[in-house]
């Protein structure tokens, strides 16, 4: 598999090189949250790291499960969740080859896409797609305090998914995937 490893990222975490972590849920997932734009239901957050997103959506009472393949992230997750008193289920899964019980009615996706080799980009957003019941709309919305519209690893961009009954095809084109009817 092209890209970064399980052992690249648990180095990260046990090394505490996570430049990405702000230690807090994303704003931009806060602001959606208050504005009620997402609202509770079955959310998948795939590579969830230290949590904090996977811990606000189970504090405003959404079914959440948490995915990330790298043992520390799975371990941080957990403890938060814990430590806050919150219920959701983390998991250790590759997101490529994951496969729900059940269908999920909206993804939060913020850092799971940078941290993938762009080689597997189609690939994961066809995975994505198949975790959702029928058509999708794909958003990606920067989530960078400076404005910026900066690629790669640690982007800070956040591509939002939820069940449409009209939308089309998902499109990360922003990041760099190419348009494509999935």
């Amino acid at each position: 598999m092209a890209g970064p490893t399980t052992d690249f990222w648990q180095e990260r975490f046990e090394k505490k090189q996570t430049g990405w972590d702000r230690g807090a849920a994303s704003p931009q997932l806060l602001a959606w949250l208050d504005s009620e734009a997402l609202k509770p239901c079955r959310i998948a957050v795939p590579g969830c790291g230290s949590g904090w997103e996977v811990a606000e959506l189970a504090r405003q009472g959404f079914d959440v499960v948490g995915i990330d393949y790298t043992p520390a992230a799975v371990e941080r997750t957990r403890a938060l969740l814990s430590a806050q008193g919150l219920m959701a289920e983390v998991l250790r899964a590759d997101v490529l080859a994951y496969q729900p019980d059940k269908p999920f009615d909206a993804i939060y996706e913020q850092t799971c896409l940078c941290a993938l080799h762009p080689d597997h980009w189609v690939e994961y957003a066809r995975q994505l797609q198949k975790w959702l019941p029928g058509q999708y709309l794909g958003t990606v919305h920067a989530d960078d305090s400076t404005g910026s519209d900066r690629r790669g690893a640690h982007s800070g961009a956040a591509l939002s998914l939820r069940h449409q009954r009209h939308a089309g095809a998902l499109s990360c084109a922003r990041l760099g995937v190419a348009q494509a009817a999935l």
